[in-house]
């Protein structure tokens, strides 16, 4: 059983052969002792940096030649790769490296190998995290666009048909909060809570639309209960679901009319305007729950950073409006430095081909020595049958967590 775990040793790349190895690992510790005190007081002040002493040799013909890329390997003074045979894929430095050679003992040299952790170069910063960084362009997005939208809406001075078809945009766009929701498995009493909230959002609309006011008044209070009802998705559900509903909203287009008419450019021209102003919204919140959210891979944050890149650049592509696009590329550069979270530590996605069938609880042992992985094997490849994982096809799992970021 554990030899089937085992694997064939290299560093960056030059294989060798393993006798025995050992792993060093432990706390640092200060121990202060003071005069006239019998009692010490230990201060810890965290992990040891792991160490790994590993015995090993070369054998045969042309040994030298790997000999001499081995120690080039180890004196080349950068970070590497050691696939380790007992614990798998380490970034590690090369500390140490002894080569021994007798003439009895032709074509072998024995070696003894020091390696210590990397880990990562995380310096001090007085930046702002990321997820404020994220808030603050946001928010500096959405101010621009409201700006834009309530300069260029036209109802003022207009026929009652412009004002209905701009009534019946903000009518649609609540049917679009609620059915891209409703997308999501919700339980009874969220989905009550989601038609109510758009129930009760399309009501404010159209009292403020109907209700006799200034134009500014109601443009200004449209624009603010649209951001209202956006900003409100993830109010209902998770940060991954709210992902999901506002991507299902990213393509929303205000209804237009046919015609030539002065009635029928003006009702095109707020279509264009109000449709602007959404995707814009809808952008700038799914930036905000996107860094938000918790991921379960390195794979995962890039894979969520990328649906979001996409639509902002589309999104710069047709922006006519200089503060817009302004923070257009703000949104842009805080989610591309911030998504992954730079400070997280998430494992990375591997596909691995099982040469035979097997269960899903034997891959997950075999790969990380215990069954905690299994749901998140079955769950990750959507398995339909958990005790037979097909043989010759990728099946996608977390690097195990003794293995090198």
């Amino acid at each position: 059983m554990w030899r089937d775990r085992l694997q064939a040793a290299s560093w960056k790349g030059v294989p060798f052969h393993v006798e025995q190895h050992e792993l060093e690992v432990g706390r640092r510790l200060s121990v202060h002792e003071y005069p006239l005190r019998d009692t010490p007081y230990t201060e810890d002040l965290g992990r040891s940096a792991r160490r790994y002493a590993v015995t090993g040799y070369l054998v045969g013909d042309n040994y030298m030649s790997v000999r001499d890329r081995l120690i080039e390997a180890a004196e080349s003074g950068s970070v590497g790769e050691l696939i380790h045979p007992y614990i798998g894929r380490l970034n590690v430095y090369c500390k140490k490296c002894r080569a021994r050679e007798t003439t009895s003992d032709g074509g072998y040299v024995s070696l003894s190998l020091e390696f210590v952790e990397a880990g990562d170069r995380i310096m001090p910063t007085t930046g702002a995290v990321p997820t404020d960084r994220v808030a603050a362009a946001r928010d500096g997005l959405v101010a621009a666009v409201k700006k834009v939208f309530e300069e260029n809406l036209q109802i003022r001075n207009v026929q009652g048909w412009v004002r209905e078809a701009h009534s019946s945009n903000f009518r649609q766009l609540g049917e679009v909060l609620e059915a891209a929701q409703l997308t999501t498995k919700y339980g009874v009493e969220t989905v009550a809570s989601v038609v109510d909230s758009v129930a009760s959002w399309s009501a404010d609309i159209r009292d403020l639309i109907a209700l006799p006011q200034t134009i500014a008044q109601s443009v200004s209070g449209t624009a603010d209960t649209a951001i209202r009802g956006i900003f409100g998705v993830r109010t209902h559900t998770t940060p991954h679901n709210a992902r999901r509903s506002l991507e299902a909203m990213a393509n929303y287009s205000a209804e237009e009319t046919q015609g030539h008419g002065v009635v029928a450019r003006t009702i095109n021209a707020n279509a264009a305007v109000t449709t602007a102003f959404v995707r814009t919204l809808v952008i700038a919140e799914l930036a905000q729950v996107s860094i938000d959210a918790e991921y379960g891979s390195y794979d995962e944050a890039v894979a969520a950073r990328s649906v979001v890149l996409d639509l902002i650049e589309e999104a710069i592509q047709s922006a006519a409006d200089d503060p817009v696009y302004a923070g257009l590329l703000d949104l842009r550069v805080a989610v591309a430095e911030g998504l992954p979270d730079p400070g997280a530590r998430l494992p990375h996605i591997d596909a691995v081909t099982l040469p035979e069938s097997r269960p899903s609880l034997v891959v997950a042992y075999r790969l990380y020595g215990n069954l905690d992985r299994d749901q998140d094997i079955i769950t990750r490849n959507a398995l339909r049958h958990p005790g037979f994982v097909p043989p010759g096809t990728d099946v996608y799992v977390l690097r195990p967590a003794t293995t090198g970021a």
